[in-house]
């Protein structure tokens, strides 16, 4: 009897054991970086089949071993399968997008990457903004560089960082990236300015004899004190509102854009230039620019001359706020796969970050400098498999916005959810028509079993009474 329940619990277990609840998980895309004229390759082994698509369209194949790689115009003669790995050469700039690798045969595996391509950076160029005064000794730099994807422009005293700005900041890819620098009291500091970004980098170190010491006998006139050099002050501001610069000026004093006059004040009078005119003000001693446009990006210095006197330079960036990102289903449905690709897209803006998250845990980002222009649309993918309760959002931002939108699985991978309803539901009638069956034996070996133990007992209860007790016979009488 202890047998037959240890076998039916054995059996219990092993059904219910097939049952499994695994927990949902987002993988990551993995990102990566690559050169103009230069190869990538995708580090998904492909050792016998399988794979690798573009955008959703299959550019190569690997049958047996036998390699397709020509079947797109666009790649041709540059993706190719090798040592079981694809690989692009002669990288493009419109190359730059989402490929899924995949092994179909002996390593199974699938992998999502985001492949952006950048162009290499020039040596930057550095120029003297202000003429030389003799009433200051001020020397106001500029660092430019052609702008390409990715750009970091950087000031540097030495191996310290004193300014920065990037690509991210700059109106449009293609134009002209500009840092400045002030520069007080030159001495025997080194000063540089480095272009860079995720595949290249060039610097140039600045020459003051050249660029701030344009008169003879100049050196005479400066100071022995330690050179200092003012960092740029940075602000940030939105299309429509307005920024206060800083620098106080009580009585008498200048704001210039781009080296030109744009405001003056003297003896608390102001005087606007006509293209700022109902815009730039003078209140409670500060300058005040409203209803902020794009192209009021750019630097601009504030002096005062009388009561407080100072000079500060301000590198202003004005950004468009961030629409509301939208999340689609790149792949369609595949009973063999439960796998669910998103894309989250938004237009794109100047400074922008585009972001996943799993709560309140980064899962993925991209910037606008990984895009090839603004204004168009920056898309940032997702892979998710086994959806569960977990709570997944995208988020667009930059330094004056922010917006988010939660995804709800039950519209983007509606197959998926039914799927996944259907193996319940599988499981279930699976867990249903075996355990029945188990539970009426059980119910009729219990019935067999007592009723053999009853008879068994009772048999033994009669054998016993025999034993014990026999009734007298009575003789008859002759």
């Amino acid at each position: 009897m202890k047998k037959r329940w240890t076998l039916l619990f054995s059996v219990l277990l092993g059904i219910f054991s097939c049952v499994s609840v695994s927990r949902a998980s987002a993988r990551q895309v993995e990102v990566l970086n690559g050169a103009v004229g230069e190869s990538v390759t995708f580090s998904t082994r492909v050792p016998v089949t399988g794979s690798i698509t573009y955008e959703g369209n299959n550019i190569g194949l690997v049958i047996n071993k036998q390699t397709d790689t020509d079947s797109d115009e666009k790649f041709k003669n540059r993706l190719s399968w090798s040592s079981e790995f694809f690989t692009l050469s002669d990288l493009r700039s419109d190359d730059s997008g989402v490929y899924i690798v995949e092994s179909t045969r002996e390593e199974k595996a699938k992998q999502v990457y985001q492949l952006i391509v950048y162009d290499k950076v020039s040596t930057p160029r550095v120029i003297t903004l202000n003429p030389y005064s003799p009433e200051s000794d001020l020397c106001l730099l500029q660092c430019s560089v052609r702008n390409v994807r990715g750009l970091n422009l950087s000031w540097f005293r030495g191996n310290v960082q004193l300014n920065q700005t990037s690509s991210s900041n700059s109106s449009s890819p293609e134009t002209t990236l500009i840092l400045p620098l002030e520069i007080q009291q030159i001495d025997k500091d080194i000063f540089s300015c480095e272009a860079s970004n995720p595949v290249s980098k060039q610097n140039i170190t600045v020459n003051f004899t050249e660029l701030c010491l344009q008169k003879p006998g100049i050196f005479s006139c400066v100071s022995v004190s330690r050179a200092s050099a003012r960092q740029v002050e940075v602000l940030n501001g939105a299309v429509g509102e307005s920024v206060t610069f800083s620098t106080r000026v009580p009585t008498s004093g200048t704001i210039t854009y781009k080296d030109r006059t744009i405001g003056q004040v003297l003896n608390k009078q102001t005087e606007i230039n006509e293209k700022f005119k109902n815009r730039l003000s003078w209140i409670s001693e500060f300058f005040t620019l409203s209803d902020l446009r794009s192209d009021d990006s750019g630097v601009y210095s504030v002096e005062s001359y009388r009561e407080v006197e100072t000079k500060q330079s301000y590198q202003l960036n004005v950004f468009d706020k961030v629409s509301t990102p939208r999340v689609i289903t790149l792949n369609p449905y595949s009973p063999e796969s439960d796998l669910c690709l998103l894309q989250c897209s938004v237009r794109n803006v100047r400074g922008l970050n585009l972001s996943w998250f799993r709560g309140n845990i980064l899962l993925n980002k991209t910037s606008s400098f990984n895009s090839s222009s603004i204004n168009t649309t920056l898309n940032l993918p997702l892979e998710i498999q086994q959806i569960d309760k977990d709570i997944f959002s995208c988020e667009a931002s930059n330094p004056v916005s922010k917006q988010s939108i939660t995804v709800n699985f039950a519209k983007l991978c509606p197959h998926k959810l039914d799927k996944i309803t259907d193996d319940n539901r599988s499981y279930i009638i699976l867990v249903i028509i075996t355990v029945i069956p188990v539970v009426l034996s059980l119910a009729v070996i219990v019935m067999i079993t007592f009723k053999e133990r009853r008879k068994q007992e009772t048999s033994r209860s009669l054998k016993g009474s025999n034993g014990i007790y026999q009734p007298a016979r009575r003789k008859r009488a002759d």
